[in-house]
């Protein structure tokens, strides 16, 4: 499902003889949920909850999405999240790509370590049209490097290394932002059929160290949400205002929360 949180924003500036004029390009955001979702886990023993190893069992109907290094292997785990749009709903001026996360429960030491991101390449077989949700394993996920704890193979780009903070606690939420990580803008831009799909692994800090996110499904916490900020045409500004010797070029502001399906 798609929820929209739209708000204009701006904020480039331009001097004059008369004072500054703040001309800031409007931005307005879209916000898309996650279309689905789900982890896989590289594990050889038998899961009680699906009575299968590890390595051939689903987890799209989990309320969770864990990402963990496991020196064992007995508890690695990637995650993927894909999101749907209609590339139509969109303007060709992007401004900014956020991805955002939100923890439901961590267990760190330390050493924090590193969380990846990567991004399915566009349309890479037979990838996208792969049901997450209910088919996916670690045995035949697309991308998935099997013999790598953190790794995929050439169909996935990575776009994004993020340090994890030592205060982090549950509720907080991770944020991918294009204006730090600007492959993440790139590899949205460069989509062409409309899905575009995440994944995320980990370095091994610690064979204890998972992170876990709200997936989808879970009811107390936002899934899986991804902000798009567009620009959109020059019609949408209103009114200067001045003040103190200053002009500053207005815009209207309209704000809606996502919330939760």
């Amino acid at each position: 499902m798609i929820k929209f949180n739209t708000k204009l924003l701006f904020s480039a500036t331009l001097s004059t003889a008369i004072g500054s004029v703040v001309l800031a390009t409007p931005s307005l955001a879209v916000t898309f949920n996650a279309n689905m979702d789900s982890y896989v886990n590289w594990g050889t023993q038998i899961d009680p909850t699906t009575n299968n190893q590890f390595q051939y069992s689903n987890y799209g109907s989990r309320n969770s999405l864990i990402v963990q290094n496991d020196s064992s292997n007995e508890n690695t785990r990637k995650s993927y999240i894909q999101f749907k749009f209609d590339p139509n709903q969109l303007s060709s001026n992007i401004g900014e790509v956020k991805l955002d996360l939100t923890l439901t429960k961590l267990n760190l030491n330390s050493t924090m370590g590193q969380l990846y991101l990567y991004g399915l390449n566009d349309k890479a077989a037979p990838a996208e049209g792969m049901n997450i949700e209910n088919f996916i394993t670690w045995d035949n996920i697309a991308a998935n490097d099997k013999n790598s704890p953190s790794g995929f193979d050439s169909k996935a780009t990575l776009l994004a290394t993020m340090d994890i903070a030592d205060d982090l606690v549950v509720g907080d939420t991770l944020s991918f932002n294009s204006s730090e990580f600007a492959d993440l803008k790139s590899y949205f831009e460069n989509d062409t059929d409309g899905l575009v799909t995440f994944m995320l692994s980990r370095d091994n800090p610690g064979n204890k160290d998972a992170l876990v996110f709200a997936s989808k499904e879970n009811t107390e916490f936002y899934g899986p949400q991804l902000h798009v900020a567009e620009i959109p045409e020059s019609s949408s500004l209103f009114g200067v205002l001045a003040v103190g010797g200053s002009l500053v070029l207005g815009s209207k502001l309209k704000e809606s929360k996502a919330q939760k399906s």
